[in-house]
């Protein structure tokens, strides 16, 4: 995406001028209710009515003044909590707004942190137009849920503690759901818990059909080099006949460790091993995805975790499962869809960890390092000679019919980030000479002078550039934003150095590009993933920009 740092567009007001800013009151007068009140802390309790019926932003006038967020109306705030109304702006794009700004420098008091009316009117703010504010927003308000999903997960993994999952899953708006007990949703358990080949009077094997146990099944995918073990036909015969795996279904680890989730990836046959267990789902009642989905929320694993036994090792058993409640929705589509949902996100989580680190400490050499993430058993292998064009459209920069179009040379992008610096000129002002390269909307321009140095963008304008950058199109079912996801990896950026290490200037060629192949999904997952990046991208950069505005 190309970012331009000229925000002329944007207009400079007052905050107060964007929101009113509305006080608290005691709510100790009010009877029971559906009603919620917040506080500077957050969620209290529930009265009989509303203080307003406007959603609105929760500031703290007094103790925690730098945790704002977003009420939805309903609602009640205590004397200690402002809310403020957006007057015609975006709810998101103001509660962006409100995280940019440095609230604890605003302290009024020598005491307890106090912020008042006055201080919050007369922050100064930039405001562009309603149709940018909704976009920003809504990029703001996805990329907020993802965080908070990649920040249970990343601390999982970091700290290696399962309990850090989906915490505020289900959602809050579940009138449609029902409860039920997780077994009476299945209709079959397979479970060969202490069954060995010894036991059955036959061996491992060197290959055949790969076993899986509590080893390598981890937490949303199959770990193929763990654990590696592999039964031949006749132990796979009398260990798994009439109980044969199927692609997409629950696995589910009972200990060391217990609450690993994952399902069977493919058709292949596979021998269902130690300490874990597969479920067969009633169909009327739950989709195989949304068991995964719903096997991994707190309540679930919190309820397993009471319920489990041992000592170091915990683990649980079929006697514990029958007295877990879920509560899941009653229409099957809604289930697939929330499912889906999370397992795009689940995609996401690597590649959202490295942009955030690069936003984090500005390094920009931390880039997709683990990209495609684990769970690809369903990506394809593809070649760039059969999905890809590089374009041959060289435009003559003296005809006059370009003179207002940007020239956008690999000098003028940022490495590693996409980012258009503005250096920016028009064909006209570089008095441009010799044949240039014509990009559009759409078109990824990719530098290949130099690759190590990460020279590409996304376009969203007409423009020009340099013979010393590709224009790349992709095709025959790779979407474009994809492709662009791909020039980010890491391993694209060790071929691209790798190849075009030789004497004088590095330089990657066509043949050179057309050799190259990559991992990639289906089209839907494709731009899911390649809208998401973008959409990170634009964030990083506004954030990047207002944080300098803060320290001027």
């Amino acid at each position: 995406m190309i970012h331009y740092v000229n925000n002329a567009v944007w207009e400079q007001r007052k905050l107060g001028e964007v929101v009113d800013v509305c006080s608290g009151k005691d709510y100790k007068h009010l009877g029971e209710g559906d009603i919620p009140v917040y506080g500077t802390g957050g969620y209290m309790l529930s009265v009989s009515d509303a203080l307003s019926d406007q959603d609105a932003i929760g500031i703290g006038r007094k103790g925690t003044i730098d945790n704002p967020y977003i009420l939805k109306a309903p609602f009640w705030t205590v004397d200690t909590l402002f809310y403020c109304v957006p007057k015609d702006t975006d709810l998101n794009f103001v509660y962006g707004l409100y995280q940019t700004i440095n609230w604890r420098s605003m302290d009024e008091s020598t005491g307890v942190p106090s912020l008042s009316k006055t201080a919050i009117n007369d922050v100064d703010v930039s405001v562009p137009s309603m149709n940018e504010q909704r976009m920003i927003g809504d990029a703001f308000s996805r990329l907020d849920a993802i965080i908070t999903l990649h920040q249970c997960k990343y601390y999982r993994l970091k700290t290696g503690d399962p309990s850090s999952k989906f915490d505020s899953f289900p959602p809050h708006n579940t009138a449609t759901w029902e409860q039920r007990k997780l077994l009476g949703c299945i209709q079959k358990i397979t479970d060969f818990r202490g069954r060995t080949p010894k036991k059955l009077g036959m061996d491992w094997s060197d290959s055949g059909y790969l076993a899986l146990s509590a080893l390598n099944v981890k937490d949303g995918y199959i770990d193929f080099s763990q654990d590696v073990h592999y039964g031949d036909q006749a132990l796979y015969d009398k260990w798994m006949t009439g109980n044969e795996l199927h692609k997409g279904q629950v696995l589910f680890t009972t200990e060391a460790p217990m609450g690993n989730v994952a399902q069977v990836p493919d058709n292949r046959q596979y021998i269902l091993s130690q300490r874990t267990i597969a479920f067969d789902v009633q169909p009327q009642l739950i989709t195989e995805n949304f068991l995964a989905t719903i096997l991994r929320t707190p309540a679930v694993f919190a309820t397993l975790t009471a319920l489990s036994s041992g000592g170091t090792a915990k683990g649980v058993s079929q006697k514990s499962l029958a007295t877990v409640d879920i509560t899941i929705p009653s229409n099957l589509s809604e289930q697939e869809s929330l499912a889906s949902m999370f397992s795009s996100i689940d995609n996401l989580i690597t590649l959202h960890q490295c942009k955030y680190y690069r936003l984090k400490t500005g390094d920009p050499s931390s880039k997709f390092d683990s990209f495609p993430p684990h769970n690809t058993a369903t990506w394809e292998q593809r070649k760039w000679v059969d999905t890809v064009d590089i374009s041959t459209e060289m435009v003559d920069p003296c005809s006059g019919e370009y003179d207002d179009f940007p020239h956008i040379a690999p000098g003028n992008i940022e490495s590693f980030s996409g980012r258009i610096m503005d250096n920016v000129k028009s064909v006209k002002e570089e008095h441009l000479i010799s044949g240039k390269f014509r990009f559009r909307p759409g078109d990824v321009v990719y530098g290949k002078i130099n690759p190590q140095l990460g020279k590409y963008f996304y376009s969203t304008v007409d423009g020009l550039t340099s013979a010393d950058a590709y224009v790349l199109n992709s095709k025959n079912g790779i979407s474009q934003k994809f492709l662009y996801s791909v020039l980010q990896t890491e391993d694209f950026f060790q071929y691209s150095v790798s190849v075009s290490k030789r004497s004088g200037m590095p330089k990657i060629n066509r043949d050179e590009l057309n050799a190259y192949s990559f991992l990639a999904p289906n089209e839907l997952e494709q731009n899911l993933i390649g809208t998401y990046l973008l959409k990170l991208d634009n964030l990083i950069t506004l954030h990047q920009r207002r944080s300098l505005l803060l320290l001027l």
